[in-house]
């Protein structure tokens, strides 16, 4: 407790900054180790997330963020549908590019 009437919040050791009130490890930023996990679920509104030190799977890492993947991948290098290597559970990748799909797409 300062003079001027602030006070200092400890945030989570991942975070280099954090929401003044929120749970510990909700960041504004992260470090320079770790992601900010920028996917939330559909009940906080927030917009802060977890710093975290691999992205989770559906997510790649975009910078200093983890970033959603295309439509049911798991593993993608981006968000384009070409980059996925690696397929949600009950989807098959396309290995050509056909009239209907694009290479690597899963569906």
């Amino acid at each position: 407790d300062s003079s001027d009437g602030q006070e200092c919040y400890v945030c989570n050791s991942s975070c280099k900054t954090c929401e003044q009130g929120s749970a510990s490890n909700q960041c504004k930023t992260c470090n320079n180790v770790f992601y900010a996990n920028s996917i939330t679920d559909s009940s906080d509104s927030s917009g802060l997330g977890q710093c975290v030190d691999d992205c989770p799977s559906g997510t790649y890492s975009a910078g200093s963020s983890c970033e959603t993947c295309a439509a049911n991948c798991d593993v993608c290098a981006d968000n384009q549908v070409s980059s996925c290597t690696q397929c949600s559970s009950s989807y098959y990748r396309i290995t050509v590019t056909n009239t209907n799909y694009s290479e690597n797409q899963c569906v």
